[in-house]
C-alpha cells in the first residue's frame, strides 16, 4: 500500500501466464472477428444471389423453349397431316437461326424422324438413343441432359417436345434443343462479381476493423502504462484522456489523471 497526495494506491503485480511472443492484441482480435463475419455473410448472400438467379434463369429458357416448340408443333400440323416434309424442313431450318437453339426435329406420331436439323438427343451419343418411345412420353417439361458428342466444348442442353395436335388427334410430335450456356456463362459471371466484391469488402473490413481496434484499446494500454510506471514508483504519471464510456470512468475511479 502506498499513499500519495491523499490518495491509497494499491499495486498488485501479476505475474505474465502467457510468453510476450504468444500475446495476441485485441486489434487483431476484432479484425480477425469482423474478417470473419463479412466472409460468412458475403457468402450467404452469394448463394442466395446465385440460387435465386438460377432459377430465374431456369424460367426464361424453360417458358421460352415451350413457347418456341408449342409454336412449332401448331405450325407442323397441316403438313404431317398432308405428309409434306419439305414445310416441315424449312421450319427446321429456320429454327436454327435462333438464338441458343441447337437441334429442332418433328417425328411420326411412331417416333420416326420427319425432318431434322442440329442435335438431336435421341441420336448417337444422345441420352435418348434408342429410346425415342420413352422421349416421346417428356411432353411437360424440359429435359435436362449433356451433349457429350459435340465437337466443340460439350454444352449443357435442354429439350422440349410438343404433340402437334389436329382437334384431338396427335400427328405427330415437335423437338427443340437449347442450349444452356449462356446461363451458365452468365451464373459464372456472377460468382466472380460476387468473389470481388467479397475480397474487397473483406480487405476493408480488415482495415477499418485494425484502426478501430487499435483507437479502442489505446486507453487500456495507457492505463497499463500507469499501471507499470506505479509499479516501478514513478507516481507522476498522469492519462490526459477524458472519456465519457466505462474506460473512462476506470480512469477516475483510479485517480490517473
Amino acid at each position: 500500500m502506498k499513499e500519495l497526495a491523499g490518495h491509497v494506491w494499491s499495486v498488485v503485480v501479476r505475474p505474465r501466464t502467457l510468453p510476450t511472443l504468444l500475446r495476441i492484441p485485441i486489434a487483431y482480435k476484432f479484425a480477425l472477428a469482423i474478417f470473419l463475419v463479412i466472409t460468412i455473410s458475403m457468402s450467404l448472400l452469394g448463394l442466395a444471389i446465385m440460387s435465386e438467379q438460377t432459377g430465374l434463369l431456369r424460367q426464361q429458357i424453360d417458358g421460352f423453349g415451350q413457347t418456341v416448340t408449342n409454336q412449332m408443333a401448331e405450325s407442323a400440323t397441316d403438313p404431317m397431316l398432308a405428309d409434306e416434309i419439305t414445310p416441315l424442313d424449312l421450319l427446321a431450318d429456320n429454327l436454327m437461326d435462333e438464338v441458343g437453339v441447337l437441334g429442332a426435329a418433328f417425328l411420326s406420331i411412331d417416333g420416326e424422324i420427319l425432318s431434322r436439323s442440329g442435335i438431336d438427343p435421341a441420336g448417337a451419343g444422345g441420352p435418348f438413343d434408342g429410346r425415342i418411345d420413352e422421349l416421346l412420353t417428356q411432353t411437360t417439361g424440359g429435359i435436362d441432359w449433356y451433349w457429350e458428342a459435340s465437337p466443340d466444348e460439350a454444352p449443357d442442353v435442354v429439350t422440349f417436345v410438343k404433340p402437334a395436335m389436329f382437334r384431338d388427334l396427335v400427328t405427330g410430335y415437335a423437338m427443340v434443343t437449347f442450349s444452356r450456356m449462356e446461363m451458365n456463362e452468365s451464373l459464372s459471371r456472377s460468382v466472380s462479381t460476387i468473389i470481388a466484391a467479397t475480397v474487397v469488402m473483406i480487405l476493408l473490413g480488415v482495415l477499418i476493423s485494425i484502426w478501430i481496434g487499435r483507437r479502442l484499446t489505446r486507453p487500456i494500454h495507457d492505463l497499463m502504462d500507469a499501471s507499470k510506471a506505479l509499479s516501478e514508483g514513478d507516481f507522476s504519471y498522469r492519462i490526459e484522456d477524458r472519456r465519457r464510456d466505462e474506460i473512462g470512468d476506470l480512469i477516475a475511479e483510479g485517480v490517473l489523471e
